[in-house]
């Protein structure tokens, strides 16, 4: 990393990453609007200073570019992973009596894949089992190699092979790609 940004030129560097990080999100929010982006453009700008201020950047556009990524990935863990948690009807159908087939509607659609995929690799294959489950638990593949004891490579290589499988089976097997269908909310009438 190089040194700290000089404070003399925080204001003109703020100002172009604002307006780079506005166009960034009004691509990715669409109809959502223009106040959604501009509130993520914000928490990316005071992102970028801050990192900035920290340690520097080698490549100012690269390190832009990440944290736009992240700050929008972690606007989608916020909107979609935990809306249920703060999202009053949902309460409300947690109280109510289940319908016959409410198992099939409710719960984040990530969560509901995460069970099927991981309920797939329990009955198919454990080494694959294992990597959902590092997987799905936010684990970067470096770190899994570590946990594991592999190397990077291998682990990327296994995780594609498991893929692979999945796709497959899903493929071949109409019952599993009825169930996949149904998690999804395909399958409801």
């Amino acid at each position: 990393m190089t040194e700290p940004i000089d404070p003399r030129h925080e204001q003109r560097v703020a100002t172009e990453a604002r307006a780079w990080y506005v166009g960034f999100f009004e691509r990715r929010v669409g109809a959502r609007g223009r106040d959604l982006a501009d509130d993520l453009a914000q928490e990316a700008a005071i992102g970028l200073l801050r990192a900035l201020r920290t340690s520097g950047a080698d490549s100012l556009e690269a390190l832009r570019a990440t944290i736009g990524t992240r700050t929008w990935f972690g606007f989608l863990r916020r909107e979609y992973r935990w809306k249920k948690v703060w999202d009053e009807t949902a309460v409300e159908e947690a109280q109510a009596p289940a319908a016959p087939d409410a198992h099939l509607r409710v719960g984040d659609p990530g969560e509901r894949l995460r069970f099927q995929v991981l309920e797939f690799y329990r009955a198919h294959n454990a080494r694959c089992l294992e990597l959902a489950e590092l997987f799905f638990g936010g684990v970067d593949w470096m770190e899994a190699a570590k946990r594991l004891g592999s190397g990077y490579a291998a682990i990327r290589q296994q995780w594609s092979r498991c893929l692979r499988q999945l796709r497959e089976s899903v493929a071949r097997d109409e019952d599993l790609r009825d169930s996949l269908w149904a998690f999804w909310g395909e399958g409801d009438a």
